[in-house]
């Protein structure tokens, strides 16, 4: 009887083994077929790794999409910065100055972020000599006692030109809705998650990233005055001097302060003044040891800056403000091609 037993129990635990054994082989196989296909199909369009040529916009979120937007070799020119730069429109643009423009802003992100992906940009269009334009907030002129914003979990592995670092962080439900969804880009003619020239698309986006404490101050007026000291170095803008001074000689940079609402303008002698000032002074600097790089700044105390309806909050400016920036930007790129 218990020989009996025995062999039956040694049956069942050879049947559960096998069992366990098909069961590994079906889920790890299965998992190394969906990252074999995201590999190949290169879901966000890097050109690594995929048959597949050109620039397919299979993701909406744009600090994926635009490793791709980056290398498309349709655009000559792009714009980079975050939420203060995200309504300049390309198409605009492209009447204005002649040129191609794609938009690569990223909400939320900081001047790591955008010069990881300005060199990106600057990798894939070797020739024809392109032009960028960084819009440059008060982020870029934190000096070394504040600490400069960092952006959150942006995937600086995707800008990089590591391709080990890519194969291991590839892998991700979002890689995989987007090689999925390129798949029918390419064979069912789906349409693009978004615009390939990075276009704004409504308020809605830029409206979510707003914080209320911006209108809060916008309608309190008290405008900043600091209480540190104010012979501060920038730390970003001397990454950014080196990052232009790397480029071509004949590669133009357009680097733009944006308009502020005057509850954002620090308080005239103050030392949050000074610091701002002495920002600037630094972006001019870099402007005029460089050929072909251009400075504006519309970060002022004028008419525009004292009427609160051309803001969507202290910092943010309406369409109707973006549109004389863009031409701004437009008559510099010009004036210079003359």
């Amino acid at each position: 009887m218990s020989s009996s037993i025995s062999s039956s129990e040694a049956a069942a635990s050879r049947a559960w083994g096998r069992w366990l054994l098909w069961f590994a082989a079906i889920f790890f196989g299965g998992i190394a077929s969906l990252y074999l296909l995201v590999v190949v199909c290169d879901p966000y369009s890097t050109g690594r790794f995929t048959p597949f040529t050109g620039v397919d916009i299979a993701i909406g979120y744009r600090h994926l999409a635009n490793a791709g937007r980056a290398r498309d070799q349709q655009f000559d020119a792009a714009i980079f910065g975050n939420s203060h730069a995200a309504r300049l429109d390309p198409p605009r643009l492209d009447v204005l100055s002649g040129r191609r423009f794609v938009q690569l802003s990223v909400v939320t992100t900081g001047p790591n972020e955008q010069i990881a992906i300005a060199r990106a940009f600057a990798r894939a269009h070797a020739a024809p000599a392109p032009l960028l334009v960084w819009v440059i907030d008060h982020y870029w002129c934190h000096g070394e006692h504040t600490p400069p914003y960092q952006a959150q979990a942006f995937p600086h592995w995707l800008y990089e030109f590591d391709d080990g670092r890519y194969l291991l962080r590839i892998f991700s439900a979002d890689a995989l809705q987007a090689a999925v969804h390129r798949i029918g880009i390419r064979l069912f003619n789906a349409r693009p998650a978004a615009p390939a020239d990075g276009r704004p698309e409504g308020d809605g986006a830029l409206a979510d990233e707003l914080a209320a404490g911006g209108l809060a101050r916008m309608r309190a007026g008290v405008r900043p005055a600091g209480d540190g000291p104010s012979d501060v170095r920038f730390p970003s803008i001397e990454r950014l001097a080196a990052f232009i001074g790397g480029l071509p000689p004949d590669v133009t940079n357009v680097l733009v302060f944006p308009p502020y609402h005057i509850s954002a303008i620090p308080q005239p002698g103050s030392p949050a003044d000074r610091s701002l000032n002495a920002c600037k002074a630094r972006l001019r600097a870099l402007a005029d040891a460089r050929p072909g790089t251009i400075s504006i700044d519309r970060m002022l105390d004028d008419a525009a800056a004292r009427d609160a309806s051309n803001f969507w909050d202290d910092t943010h400016i309406k369409d109707p403000i973006v549109r004389t920036m863009e031409a701004d930007i437009a008559r510099a790129i010009t004036a210079r091609g003359k």
